[in-house]
């Protein structure tokens, strides 16, 4: 963490229960709070970061969300929802999710094809393990 600061933003994802106040303690110390987005597919653990931390992003992973995901994520603050392969990314969905305040991502993309659609429906972050493709496309957009 400590080598990204005043670089790059860290996505955080939470595997397990009961290490909310450490990971948030790691972040308070470095002063990283506006550099982290913390991601858990456990309501409960984000939910838990929310409760200590007011401020801090957070993300709410679901491998198959809808308006009810929008609405739990609305519950606990959440900045974003992160999808998966199950979720079907529509103009609607993603219309839908921000006029409620919340952002769409999409993991894990890496062929190219689908990540050149995403990037055309305006999704808001899109999680690959290729980076540098899904860099290009949107520069080439420019």
């Amino acid at each position: 963490m400590s080598l990204a600061k005043g670089k790059i933003k860290v996505c955080i994802e939470i595997k397990v229960y009961g290490i909310e106040e450490d990971v948030l303690k790691i972040i308070n110390d470095l002063g990283m709070n506006e550099q982290v987005i913390i991601f858990s597919f456990y309501y409960p653990v984000i939910s838990k970061i929310r409760k200590l931390d007011e401020n801090t992003p957070i993300l709410y992973l679901k491998g198959y969300a809808d308006k009810n995901t929008i609405d739990y994520a609305k519950m606990i603050n959440s900045k974003a929802i992160g999808v998966g392969s199950k979720t079907v990314i529509t103009k609607d969905f993603i219309d839908l999710a921000h006029s409620h305040g919340i952002e769409v991502w999409k993991y894990t993309i890496d062929d190219e094809e689908k990540m050149q659609n995403l990037i055309d429906l305006k999704l808001d972050g899109l999680i690959t393990n290729y980076p540098d493709k899904a860099t290009k496309k949107i520069q080439n957009m420019n």
